[in-house]
């Protein structure tokens, strides 16, 4: 079976990493603790200037996050849909 290089990639980051809840906190975090500070200084001063700075940055990270993981998916799909093929093909 041959795997292009992004193919390889997802599928071994699919199987060595930690893809639940604390695994995805821990990828993402150094973009949260900023936005976090940014909320709570909207929390205590209220300036509608950074409430919508804040709301954008907060909206751009949720959109990344899923832009990517819908790339890797698709990856992976593919990866999977090699992998189902050449299974079909030996089993009969």
């Amino acid at each position: 079976m041959e795997l292009t290089e992004k193919e390889q990639a997802v599928v071994s980051q699919m199987l060595t990493e930690d893809v639940g809840f604390y695994g995805t906190i821990s990828i993402i975090w150094p973009y949260l603790i900023p936005l976090v500070f940014a909320a709570s200084y909207t929390v205590f001063n209220f300036d509608i200037f950074a409430i919508s700075v804040t709301f954008l940055l907060i909206f751009s990270v949720i959109v990344w996050y899923l832009y990517q993981s819908g790339k890797s998916a698709k990856v992976l799909q593919s990866a999977l849909r090699k992998y189902v093929d050449e299974v079909n093909v030996k089993g009969t």
